[in-house]
């Protein structure tokens, strides 16, 4: 029999007990600990996985809050161009573009110029070597070329810029076409003149004319298919020519492509569609977020456990409240220059877009344009709409939309705070997968209008820059706080990559208890073998005991036998 530490024994021969039985229960104690701290290992991985698994489902929704947060020429900035009649007329716009409606009327398309040689029998090719000069680029043939292969020749020629030529063969016609389009667009020989060549320095060897039938024999393209002409195309009653139906100077951060002569209505303006699916996309993440960690709370080892696993974890339980108060608290719309008693003060009329407000905390300051504030009785929400400083705790700024009520000296203001409910996002009272209060749309003809409307508002709610949480947009802030926590709090990692997540706390724990486990298991081993040693030693000692015995009950048998 080998034991546990390798060694090779037998057991009991002598005595008859089983101490093989006898040492494993000895040991039974020790190696109990060891299973317990091996326990404890396996439990610790299961968490560091657990985890990891955390980290990426606040990757995933940190990808989409990327999108909202962002400022500048980006998802609130991006416009849709968009035509009544798209086989007149498509559009494309950048950020910049300005919304508004134009009227277009295509009149003339551009196009190229294009002419063409006589036709030629199947199989035909040229019957000897010569050159010719088209566009002020001579061209060589070695003779026997085939229609292909001249028409290859032309394309493949070193022209000049706008001087460019396209040869095709259509019905057994050599066809010449500029690449270029508009009334410019000219096909000619050496130079750009009238006729457009001339016969014995651009076809000295009567290819032009008398092999391919292209000019005759003024110098005169003999059969001209169609002539360069400019697009010509009215934009809300101004009419514009270009050389070419693509239209990048017209209407400024718009590309207009005309397809054909017609009319339609283009219409430039926020793409509201790619906002609401972004918005979509944020609430469905959102609650696969918190339905996740609601998941990983409840998650237990063994379904005979009374409590999860992560069940009185204090990090899980914070990111659990954490990104819903973020989420929901709405957004202050206004910085720490606001704080105090800011009135009215002085006497303003109805429909005033200027009043002068004091009382304010900071003696200096400014106050923002996009700061928003309501005014005692009255329940409009008024927007500041240019920097405004603030000199002796008082301050003159524009507002929109122009006041609803009149106004007199010492009427209380107080900063508007903004929700996604005010464009139709909102907690949803019901349970979702197991979770109470998801986030929900609401009120989706709500969210319709102000995307129509007001794409500045869903703009600051998500976006706005503050000094503090309070004040800074709900996206910017839940971007900041995943950071942190991917980072900081619970994952050490020294980037915002969370694909090598650590987890300090239980890792650590881990290599102790590994430490720990190799120390037992080497006194074990060491026990093991003194017990053995020990067990051997009195088989032996019995077995001695008994050969002792045997002798001496044979001699005593032997004497009794001589006495007789």
């Amino acid at each position: 029999m080998t034991s546990p530490s390798g060694q090779i024994r037998l057991g009991g021969l002598t005595s008859g007990f089983d101490t093989e039985s006898i040492v494993q229960q000895l040991l039974a104690v020790d190696q109990t600990r060891i299973d317990d701290l091996t326990s404890e290992m396996d439990i610790n991985e299961a968490k560091i996985d657990t985890w990891e698994d955390v980290a990426d489902q606040l990757k995933t929704l940190g990808e989409t809050i990327t999108t909202l947060r962002a400022v500048g020429s980006t998802l609130y900035d991006d416009k849709l161009a968009t035509t009544t009649d798209s086989t007149v007329a498509t559009a494309t716009a950048t950020s910049s573009a300005i919304e508004s409606t134009y009227n277009i009327t295509v009149t003339t398309m551009a196009q190229s110029k294009v002419a063409n040689g006589s036709q030629k029998a199947d199989g035909y090719t040229l019957p000897s070597a010569g050159s010719i000069i088209i566009n002020g680029v001579t061209i060589n043939f070695a003779g026997g070329e085939t229609l292909s292969e001249v028409a290859a020749l032309i394309t493949a020629a070193n022209y000049q810029s706008e001087d460019e030529i396209i040869a095709t063969v259509i019905d057994n016609r050599l066809v010449l076409q500029t690449e270029t389009m508009g009334s410019g667009a000219t096909i000619y020989g050496t130079t750009d003149t009238s006729p457009e060549f001339v016969n014995a320095t651009d076809d000295p060897n009567n290819i032009l004319q008398g092999e391919l039938g292209l000019i005759d024999g003024s110098g005169n393209l003999a059969n001209v298919a169609q002539n360069g002409t400019d697009a010509s195309i009215d934009i809300n009653g101004i009419t514009i020519t270009r050389n070419t139906n693509t239209i990048t100077d017209a209407i400024d951060n718009v590309t207009l492509s005309v397809t054909k002569t017609g009319s339609a209505v283009l219409d430039v303006s926020v793409d509201v569609a790619e906002i609401k699916e972004v918005v979509t996309d944020f609430v469905d993440l959102f609650n696969e977020t918190r339905d996740f960690i609601t998941r990983v709370r409840e998650a237990k080892l063994d379904e005979d456990d009374e409590f999860g696993l992560f069940f009185s974890d204090s990090l899980l339980r914070g990111l659990f409240n954490d990104v819903r108060q973020l989420t929901t608290s709405g957004v202050k719309m206004g910085g720490a220059d606001w704080d105090g008693s800011v009135t009215v003060q002085a006497a303003a009329s109805v429909n005033a877009t200027q009043i002068q407000l004091n009382n304010f905390t900071a003696g200096t300051g400014t106050l923002n344009e996009g700061d928003q504030f309501t005014i005692a009785g009255d329940s409009q929400i008024y927007t500041v709409y240019n920097d405004s400083s603030i000199s002796g705790n008082a301050a003159t700024v524009d507002i929109q939309p122009p006041l609803k009520i009149a106004l007199s000296g010492g009427e209380a203001i107080t900063v508007a705070r903004r929700t996604l409910g005010d464009f139709g996002v909102d907690v949803d009272t019901s349970t979702v997968s197991g979770v109470e209060g998801v986030l929900a749309i609401t009120d989706e003809g709500l969210l319709d209008s102000v995307l129509l409307s007001n794409v500045e508002l869903i703009k600051n709610i998500f976006t706005r820059s503050g000094d503090t949480s309070e004040d800074t947009g709900i996206a910017r802030r839940l971007y900041d706080w995943i950071d942190q926590q991917t980072k900081i709090s619970v994952f050490s990692s020294t980037s915002r990559s969370i694909d090598d997540v650590k987890i300090p706390g239980l890792e650590s724990s881990n290599e102790r208890l590994e430490d720990q486990i190799a120390i037992l298991e080497d006194r074990l081993a060491q026990k093991e073998a003194a017990l053995i040693r020990q067990f051997a030693e009195m088989e032996n000692s019995l077995a001695k005991a008994q050969s002792s015995g045997a002798s001496l009950s044979g001699l005593a048998a032997g004497g009794g036998t001589a006495g007789g």
